[in-house]
């Protein structure tokens, strides 16, 4: 694999996260960090990290076949996957922050959710040519993954602004936050459905 070729896979994973066809996994990862501040950011990392390892296991057994699905129905759970998050933000507005190892966990299984969306670019591409698969799928998740890393960094820096800046509590930037990803991610789940069930 040239890099030439390397840097057709990266850019078609990086796309996928920043562009606007990627709003709903944009948004996940908005809903993941919301309730974190700057000073955090050690925990939003590892939490991005869970939720790639969950994308990146669908997203090679999916692109090489070896997993079947539905697409309509894997963009009717997407935006559930944004829905629950934000709403664990919201109950958990209140309560002292732990060790988050039940978000670990939701985010190495809605990463699985989000991962089988990733594996339908990839699956005609990988069709043309069965050489260097490994490394089309590394090119890719490393592409997605400089894409979440930009995505929260930009949320992070702006909560810096709000929240040490302005003089935003965290509570309320994280409360503003997730309301905002839970309204965007119900607007989302309805035009989905209609698609699904019309």
């Amino acid at each position: 694999m040239n890099f030439s070729e390397f840097q057709v896979y990266f850019q078609v994973g990086y796309q996928h996260i920043v562009a606007w066809d990627g709003l709903d996994h944009i948004l996940f990862i908005v809903a993941l960090c919301a309730m974190y501040s700057f000073s955090q950011w050690k925990t939003v990392f590892w939490l991005a990290t869970a939720f790639t390892l969950g994308h990146s296991l669908t997203l090679a057994l999916a692109a090489l076949g070896w997993l079947t699905f539905n697409k309509q129905w894997i963009e009717f759970f997407i935006p559930i996957t944004i829905l629950c998050t934000a709403l664990l933000n919201l109950l958990e507005a209140n309560k002292p922050q732990t060790t988050p190892y039940l978000r670990y966990a939701m985010a190495t299984i809605f990463g699985f959710i989000h991962g089988f969306a990733f594996s339908q670019l990839l699956r005609s591409m990988f069709q043309q040519s069965g050489q260097s698969l490994v490394y089309k799928l590394l090119a890719f998740n490393i592409g997605i993954e400089v894409g979440q890393i930009l995505v929260i960094g930009f949320v992070l820096a702006i909560c810096f602004i709000f929240v040490r800046l302005l003089q935003w509590q965290q509570q309320r930037w994280s409360f503003v936050l997730s309301v905002l990803t839970l309204i965007l991610a119900g607007f989302i789940l309805f035009q989905k459905s209609t698609e699904l069930f019309a």
